[in-house]
């Protein structure tokens, strides 16, 4: 049996798909998320997003400590996600 795909599971799709792996995007990276890095449990608090030509950059403080990162947003239809993060956040309600 043939099954549909709604919306959203085209999008989960695309965004597997331009990025190569499975990489859950948000809608929209926004001020006060906050994301894991992967391979460890270093969570990081965007503090500051910026356009630099044709590219957004996130500034992400690590939570409980000094240390700023500076990662280029990757976009893929209609999300975008941080390359080496994972959203920590249940929902995108806000």
């Amino acid at each position: 049996m043939n099954k549909v795909c709604t919306a959203n599971e085209s999008i989960v799709k695309l965004i597997f798909n331009a990025f190569g792996r499975n990489t859950l995007a948000v809608k929209k990276i926004l001020l006060g998320q906050v994301w894991r890095k992967d391979g460890t449990n270093d969570t990081y608090l965007v503090t500051k997003l910026y356009n630099e030509v044709f590219s957004t950059f996130a500034m992400l403080r690590k939570i409980g400590g000094e240390e700023i990162l500076r990662i280029k947003v990757e976009k893929a239809g209609e999300g975008a996600t941080l390359r080496g993060f994972t959203y920590t956040q249940e929902t995108e309600d806000f």
